[in-house]
């Protein structure tokens, strides 16, 4: 009899394992059924916008489009916080990153191993050398009048570019004056310049017809036409005797004297009797007495194409047959040093 007892309380202990062994699959089995995912991936098929995972409820959802903080900088100039720059990938207020400069002075850039050994002061950076215009009195041409005829038809100034960069000449003038180096004419080349028309490459050459000479000094037959780039068309003649200045933003007027050009000057020539020069003396040949027939054939020539430059008009000059060059003239940039 006992055994009989014993035997329906194992049954039923059995059935309530198993009961309860069923329920708990069937929680796991709906468990499984509701989580639509766990990755965005998950969803990133659905036709129905629900491109996203919320990994909370396990069930796609749409993007939430959140409206950008910023565009532009402007948008976070006003914060209180300190993120005063737009993060333009994020569209994100940030604060800005301070980075240390690289460079103050170009000796902080001497030993650049790119070759970058100049300092951009504005922006802090080591940058390849940018060169310098250097623009010199090449020659000077003063017609055959009165005492001669003349090989061409206006007196010149011409220009060179002895540097190694660009010279743009609107922010130059072209001043003359007499003997004892006081300044009578100032030209500024911006009145005569248009768009890019006086800009002079590295080794670039720029005719300046300074005025034209009277038809009573020369002959049709004799005499050629000036190709000049700019014809300051002036009703004063350059002297014979006088003194010749370039000067970049001029700040000079006229009656300004020799020393103030001097200071002032980008080049300055003082030819023959005169007592405003560059060096020891003013080279001579063509308008002393005795060589009046030089006057219209001859030109005060920078040696070496323009390229000379010691800083002493006697040695950098001499007399040769005018040779006018302008911008036209292939370039011949100066050896460097």
């Amino acid at each position: 009899m006992k055994i009989k007892l014993i035997l329906p309380l194992a049954a039923s202990f059995a059935l309530g394992f198993a009961a309860c062994g069923d329920d708990k699959d069937d929680k796991d089995n709906n468990n499984n059924t509701e989580k639509e995912c766990t990755l965005n991936s998950d969803c990133a098929s659905r036709s129905d916008g629900k491109t996203e995972c919320n990994t909370t409820t396990n069930k796609c959802v749409a993007p939430e489009i959140e409206e950008p903080e910023c565009t532009q900088h402007s948008d976070c100039a006003g914060r209180s916080d300190g993120k005063t720059e737009c993060d333009t990938t994020t569209n994100k207020c940030v604060a800005p990153q301070v980075v240390d400069p690289e460079c103050t002075t170009d000796e902080d850039c001497a030993d650049n191993a790119e070759g970058k050994t100049e300092c951009d002061t504005d922006a802090q950076k080591c940058v390849e050398p940018q060169g310098t215009p250097a623009i010199k009195i090449s020659q000077i041409y003063f017609g055959g009048i009165p005492v001669a005829k003349g090989t061409y038809d206006g007196q010149y100034v011409e220009l060179f570019n002895a540097g190694d960069a660009e010279a743009d000449l609107s922010t130059y003038s072209f001043l003359f004056g007499g003997k004892e180096g006081n300044i009578s004419s100032i030209f500024a080349f911006a009145g005569y310049c248009s768009e890019d028309k006086c800009l002079v490459p590295v080794g670039g050459y720029f005719l300046v017809k300074v005025s034209s000479v009277s038809e009573a000094a020369f002959t049709a037959s004799e005499t050629s036409a000036l190709d000049a780039d700019i014809d300051l068309d002036s009703n004063n003649s350059i002297g014979w005797q006088g003194v010749f200045a370039i000067v970049e933003n001029n700040q000079l007027a006229n009656g300004a004297l020799c020393a103030d050009t001097k200071a002032a000057a980008a080049d300055l020539l003082g030819v023959d009797i005169n007592s405003c020069f560059e060096g020891v003396g003013a080279p001579s040949g063509i308008t002393t007495a005795g060589e009046t027939a030089n006057r219209g054939t001859k030109a005060y020539t920078r040696k070496d194409n323009g390229c000379m430059d010691t800083n002493d008009n006697a040695a950098d000059f001499t007399v040769e047959d005018a040779n006018p060059h302008n911008s036209k003239t292939l370039p011949v940039p100066c050896a460097a040093e």
